[in-house]
């Protein structure tokens, strides 16, 4: 359960106001994604709500679904998948089964080399990032207020991996 694709229905009238939404299917947790789906206190609060702007707040414990209803809100709004948009699964590179941070989505047609940004990415930054499976950290880039980007951390080397290494007792 959780981590898979759901349909959310968006209705909306000639002048841009939400009429009804809703999830007609999902394999959601239950107690937690299920459970904001089934809330249909959310969905009403929408109703009459301009498209353009129409937001859920994230629910913490069901962030995903959330950003997932979210995302479905701002497709509605554009009209659906962006034209030369393609479906992809954002994820990391660590092959677990939690490395997820996007399923299902509608990006901009993607080439090998192309910057995927994840804004708030919370706990996948640089302070809480790991060297699991010898994965060394990544660089982090800052995007300015102007669009431009610079570096504001180097990539983690094997050098950096093993410079706290003493062997020489072995």
């Amino acid at each position: 359960t959780g981590f898979e694709p759901f349909k959310v229905e968006v209705a909306v009238d000639d002048s841009g106001k939400i009429v009804s939404v809703s999830v007609p299917e999902h394999n959601e947790t239950p107690g937690l994604g299920a459970d904001l789906i089934a809330d249909t206190a959310v969905f009403d609060a929408l109703v009459g709500q301009d498209i353009a702007t129409a937001q859920i707040d994230v629910k913490s414990g069901v962030t995903l679904t959330s950003n997932a209803i979210n995302d479905a809100l701002k497709q509605a709004a554009s009209g659906g998948s962006a034209e030369g948009a393609a479906v992809y699964d954002v994820t990391g590179s660590l092959c677990e089964n939690n490395d997820k941070f996007a399923i299902q989505r509608a990006l901009p047609e993607l080439a090998p080399g192309d910057y995927v940004v994840l804004c708030d990415a919370g706990a996948h930054g640089h302070a809480m990032g790991f060297q699991y499976n010898g994965k060394l950290r990544s660089a982090e880039l800052l995007m300015e207020e102007d669009g431009s980007v610079r570096q504001i951390r180097r990539a983690e080397t094997l050098d950096d991996y093993f410079a706290t290494l003493d062997v020489s007792n072995l």
